[in-house]
């Protein structure tokens, strides 16, 4: 007769893993709780309304705040001139050197010299703008009730127009006030877009959409 096996019931060790979880949420919630009532103890105010990025169909007008100047940049003018500049290739057969005499033209105004800049292959042409030294304005001048700046807000469209401004590390300062100036007593729309302090300005024919915030 065959024996049966006796089967011996060992005990299931239970798994830690369930716990380690509940145990890092709470964790987790306590550290947050923890940073916003020092928060709120050292006088942090949060904003109650962030600058949300959303398409517009206004067109941008752009300025470059740069250390303590508001720098108007003109880059659809200062286009306009460079492209009446450049003409038509004669032929066909004068397209090359047509794209080529793009990187030859260069054009200014009170503000920013563009120059041209193309390739042939890839064929791509972009206007490099160069702000001048003692272009635009400072934050002391902006605040004049008769200032350029404030003028030439003026003239702009509160519905077919929005403000834009290309903020480099060092002008969060001359942006604050730029802005407050544009949005809060003028009405305009606004937006603006962080620029190392080393990077150039460069508009392309296939850029990125500025957006309004």
């Amino acid at each position: 007769m065959r024996s049966r096996k006796r089967v011996i019931n060992e005990p299931v060790q239970p798994s830690l893993v369930p716990m380690v979880d509940l145990l890092s949420n709470t964790v987790g919630a306590l550290v947050f709780i923890m940073i916003f009532t020092v928060m709120a103890a050292s006088g942090v105010v949060v904003m109650k309304r962030l600058p949300l990025e959303h398409q517009t169909k206004s067109e941008p007008i752009n300025y470059l705040c740069e250390k303590d100047r508001i720098i108007p940049l003109d880059n659809a003018g200062l286009d306009r001139k460079l492209k009446v500049r450049w003409g038509r290739p004669n032929s066909l057969f004068d397209v090359y050197s047509w794209v080529a005499r793009f990187n030859t033209l260069e054009v200014e105004d009170e503000h920013f010299t563009a120059r041209g800049e193309s390739t042939i292959s890839p064929m791509s042409v972009s206007v490099l703008f160069t702000p001048k030294p003692d272009g635009g304005y400072s934050i002391a001048q902006i605040q004049n009730p008769n200032s350029k700046y404030r003028e030439g807000l003026a003239r702009l469209k509160a519905e077919g127009d929005f403000v834009h401004f290309l903020v480099r590390p060092d002008a969060i300062g001359s942006f604050a006030a730029a802005r407050k100036i544009a949005a809060d007593e003028m009405g305009f729309g606004t937006g603006w877009m962080p620029l190392a302090e080393d990077s150039l300005i460069r508009f392309t024919s296939r850029g990125r959409t500025l957006t309004e915030q």
